[in-house]
């Protein structure tokens, strides 16, 4: 468990009691033995996983009660509240994503990872395999394929 969740997992673990499956993680084609989950038609990642396999940078503000994530230019910084947990990148609200609690863990939505943070997605719903493989981007951290 990481610390700062305690407070706010009983809001959030509230609203995610919808049927959930476990699904592979792969890194760059190789298989970890972090667990991501599906849950409502959506691909989830603890943030343990891009700790500790993806090797981005993770620290915590007790203060703000919020997680930062990332390296470089492309940084996510979620922040832990009694209405659930909302996700900034590069100081700017990011709407249509938000992170989750379940069974005290802290997950981020794949797409995140897709949309901003150098990742490239690969989902297989046949295997229930997720693959993330690095993404080149450019100096002002835009993906160079989508310019």
């Amino acid at each position: 468990m990481l610390s700062g969740e305690i407070g706010y997992a009983a809001s959030d673990q509230t609203k995610s009691k919808a049927i959930v499956s476990s699904i592979v993680l792969k890194a760059n084609g190789v298989i970890s033995q972090e667990v991501g989950i599906l849950q409502e038609g959506k691909a989830w990642i603890p943030i343990t996983f891009m700790r500790d396999v993806l090797r981005l940078p993770l620290t915590y503000d007790k203060k703000e009660n919020a997680y930062t994530i990332g390296k470089g230019t492309p940084k996510a910084k979620l922040m832990l509240s009694s209405y659930g947990t909302s996700i900034w990148v590069n100081n700017y609200y990011i709407r249509e994503y938000e992170g989750k609690l379940i069974n005290n863990r802290l997950y981020v939505p794949s797409g995140l990872l897709n949309d901003y943070l150098g990742y490239k997605v690969d989902w297989s719903r046949g295997s229930s395999k997720l693959n993330m493989v690095n993404r080149p981007q450019n100096a002002d951290g835009n993906h160079g394929d989508l310019c």
